[in-house]
């Protein structure tokens, strides 16, 4: 087993040594490279790859920033997302750091004071699923409840919408309700319209987006004509009912028309904040995605990556099903072809994979390829591709990609305002519940009627404050609610003290009710203990 570690703290590592050393014994590789000044994220994750560990703990003490950019190349890999890779966190950076953790692709993270034997066993459990911390189990019935929130990344504010992306598909045409959101100083409504589901074309490493309608007001009113206005918007009334058929539907349209009265100063305070915002730089929106085993074109990109204005993923290789294609929808894909049929075979396979896609024709670029242009649109029945008898260096890389935006006026910001990583508006929650019915200091089971996707992590509300991570089950739970079983992370010496106490308190034995508490003479129920 290999085990990197990138940071500079080594009585930390030498801690993990020794609760490696206890688990999978002297069998051990440990690679380290040091964060400083002069670190380059690109540089470390072409080391990574090429070195191949089973586990990767990126410290997040020294140049966080750096560190998260690395993890989003690890995770964004098609080969190295395999990795076990851990981020840690300082506590006095708090939730808002753990999140830029789940955003960049981790999936556990912890903060330094957390034991090391968890900060161990957790990422082996990623490896292998049927493994447990070894921790006692504890009933999940006196713990009065579990609620936990979905993280929402929003791209951009559009005039009546934001767009979102997330890992937990949302019910369209619903209403959802989120905890904050970026436009709440001037719109105080926490309401929005489910709407425009996609699993294709996104940009955050999500598996899912939508556009989420504004509603602008929350008050009584609003709330009464809510399902009014959302049967508006499902079946398009005003276009589709005749004269007759309105006076037929009279309220429908009488409280959708009164809230259009009441919600226009809102409305007309977005459009002026949209305009006052307006970005002077062009976002990432155009998107590259490399294919090349040799990661030579990956080296040339390290050396200055501000320097090159889209959004280029890079992948050794791709998945059987091409998700990678079908979930970002490139504009633009370069191929390294590999000696002999094995790259042409590839390249046969992404030209079907996006043959089957609906409205999708991107540039493709076969470099290393010994047929020109022409012969090679005939092999493949693909028109848009060009060949390049050599490696392709970034710089002309950068001229395609800007004659392509150009050509399909991608840059096009209109009416939007896009969000950086960095905003912290750019994030925001759903609040859902479910029963926890059995946990201990390492991982809980719990039952909730939300699709959660393996891997998916979550922020974790009550009864303590952590993350949880979902994980394979070790074996079938018949339950008419959906059973999950997740890792609980996100944590520090802090939160570990509460989970202690949760466990002890519920593996206590149940207190006996006395005939004076049953005939509510004893103690108030509701006071405090």
């Amino acid at each position: 087993m290999r085990i990197g570690y990138v940071g500079n703290d080594q009585r930390f590592i030498d801690h993990l040594k020794s609760v490696f050393k206890e688990k999978v014994g002297d069998d051990v590789e440990y690679i380290q490279l040091d964060i400083h000044e002069d670190f380059v994220p690109a540089v470390a994750f072409k080391s990574l790859y090429d070195q191949k560990p089973d586990i990767i703990y990126i410290d997040l003490f020294f140049e966080p920033a750096k560190g998260l950019s690395l993890c989003k190349l690890l995770c964004r890999n098609n080969e190295t997302r395999l990795i076990s890779t851990v981020l840690i966190h300082d506590q006095n950076e708090g939730m808002d750091s753990l999140i830029k953790g789940v955003l960049s692709g981790a999936r556990l993270n912890f903060y330094k004071s957390a034991e090391p034997e968890e900060v161990v066993a957790h990422p082996l459990m990623l490896i292998d699923a049927s493994l447990d911390s070894g921790d006692e189990y504890a009933a999940g019935t006196n713990l009065k409840g579990l609620f936990f929130k979905q993280i929402l990344r929003i791209g951009y504010v559009a005039e009546d919408h934001y767009r979102i992306e997330t890992n937990c598909k949302l019910k369209e045409e619903s209403i959802v309700q989120l905890d904050t959101h970026p436009l709440s100083f001037m719109m105080p409504s926490k309401r929005f319209l489910v709407e425009k589901f996609s699993d294709s074309d996104l940009y955050y490493n999500q598996r899912f987006s939508y556009n989420l309608r504004f509603t602008y007001i929350d008050d009584e009113f609003f709330r009464a004509s809510e399902q009014s206005w959302v049967n508006y918007k499902k079946t398009n009334l005003r276009k589709k009912l005749n004269l007759q058929e309105r006076k037929d539907l009279p309220y429908v349209l009488e409280d959708v028309e009164e809230r259009v009265r009441l919600y226009q100063p809102v409305k007309d305070e977005v459009n002026d904040w949209l305009q006052e915002n307006a970005p002077t730089v062009v976002p990432k929106q155009l998107k590259v995605l490399v294919v090349d085993e040799s990661l030579e074109i990956f080296e040339e990109y390290a050396k200055d990556p501000k320097n090159f204005p889209f959004s280029i993923n890079f992948q050794t290789k791709l998945s059987k099903d091409f998700y990678q294609i079908k979930r970002f929808r490139p504009h633009l894909i370069l191929i390294h072809m590999e000696e002999g049929s094995g790259g042409l075979e590839t390249l046969k396979q992404v030209v079907t994979e996006i043959q089957n896609l609906e409205e999708y024709t991107p540039s493709l670029l076969a470099l290393n390829c010994k047929e020109t242009s022409e012969e090679l649109r005939k092999i493949v029945d693909y028109d848009q591709i060009m060949t390049s008898s050599e490696s392709v260096h970034i710089e002309l890389v950068n001229k395609m990609a800007m004659a392509l935006s150009n050509k399909l006026n991608i840059a096009n910001t209109k009416g939007k305002v896009f969000l950086k990583t960095t905003n912290p508006k750019s994030v925001a929650t759903i609040l859902h519940e479910g029963e926890i019915l059995k946990f201990s200091q390492s991982e809980m089971l719990f039952a909730s009627r939300l699709e959660i996707p393996m891997w998916t992590t979550l922020i974790l509300e009550a009864p303590l404050k952590a993350l949880i991570t979902v994980i394979p089950l070790k074996e079938n739970i018949s339950s008419s609610i959906p059973v999950y079983r997740a890792l609980i992370n996100g944590i520090g010496e802090l939160q570990e003290n509460e989970l202690r106490r949760l466990v002890n308190k519920s593996l206590e034995e149940p207190k006996e009710v006395s005939d004076e508490e049953e005939d509510g003479e004893g103690e108030d129920p509701t006071s405090s203990p």
